[in-house]
């Protein structure tokens, strides 16, 4: 198999798959979009492609995926030759298709629609970006007139009010390959912060990957047709409910792979072998 890892060239996540793809003796490169698209780099001499670490181009990576899968190349993951839907308005409506438990959400066309959709929320409420990423832009608000006035001087646009589900300040991150869990670890958000990411610097041990969570975050990965998932789901303090927050496309995984000693790249350089077979 020769395997173009397109889009990131310099995370773990790239190198370990890089490295595993090397391991199992076949040809493997990292591709920067940037040189595709410059023609510094033609795909043509690739068997399979794998979409990892292309948030700053979503457009053109869905575009390569297309011409890729109209070649007959085998491609992960193939949802994005439609369209990249990064939009957490997006994951809400699949999990709801789905009757999976996920945050009551609402985006807004202005101000005086967020105000009227948020008090349909009980607080405190999470306000955060719909294409947000790492945890980045999340803000929690105690009340209507704090929530109003952030609103109103950083607009609308391009964000979403969700409820705040109570939470010992963790959350649990399950891998899934091609629709089936590998695992699951707990993320452990640090002191004075309440988002569990670990690029915001929480911390990682290995969790049990219990027959509900298991059902739940495959029926995610599955709803989002994502061959290559990372699910978060919280646990409300309260009542014990499993909450689905995320389901990350393409996701990171060193601190899952330090802590479950689970080979994810290797497992899914075997997936990605497996679909060139059946091509």
């Amino acid at each position: 198999m020769r395997l173009a890892i397109i889009g990131s060239t310099s995370s773990y996540g790239s190198k370990r798959i890089l490295e595993e793809a090397q391991k199992r003796r076949h040809y493997a490169e990292l591709i920067a979009i940037d040189d595709v698209l410059n023609k510094t780099k033609s795909l043509s001499e690739f068997d399979a492609a794998l979409f990892y670490g292309i948030s700053l181009h979503p457009k053109e990576a869905s575009e390569m995926a297309a011409r890729l899968l109209k070649n007959k190349k085998t491609v992960v993951d193939e949802v994005i030759a439609g369209g990249i839907l990064n939009n957490k308005m997006n994951t809400c409506g699949k999990m709801q298709g789905v009757n999976i438990p996920y945050p009551k959400s609402f985006e807004f066309d202005n101000l005086q629609d967020a105000i009227r959709k948020i008090a349909q929320l009980d607080f405190p409420i999470v306000i955060k970006p719909l294409d947000g990423r790492k945890g980045r832009g999340i803000e929690v608000f105690d009340c209507m007139e704090e929530a109003a006035v952030y609103l109103s001087r950083n607009g609308t646009e391009n964000k979403m009010a969700q409820e705040f589900i109570p939470n010992a300040g963790n959350d649990i991150r399950v891998i899934a390959i091609g629709g089936k869990a590998l695992g699951a670890i707990r993320r452990i958000a640090k002191r004075g912060e309440f988002r569990a990411n670990i690029a915001l610097g929480a911390s990682a041990e290995k969790t049990e990957l219990t027959n509900e969570l298991k059902t739940i975050a495959e029926k995610a990965a599955q709803a989002m047709h994502y061959e290559f998932a990372g699910i978060d789901i919280i646990e409300d303090a309260h009542t014990g409910k499993l909450f689905v927050l995320e389901v990350n496309r393409s996701p990171q995984f060193e601190a899952f792979e330090k802590c479950t000693k689970i080979n994810v790249a290797g497992e899914l350089v075997k997936y990605i072998e497996g679909k060139c077979v059946k091509n």
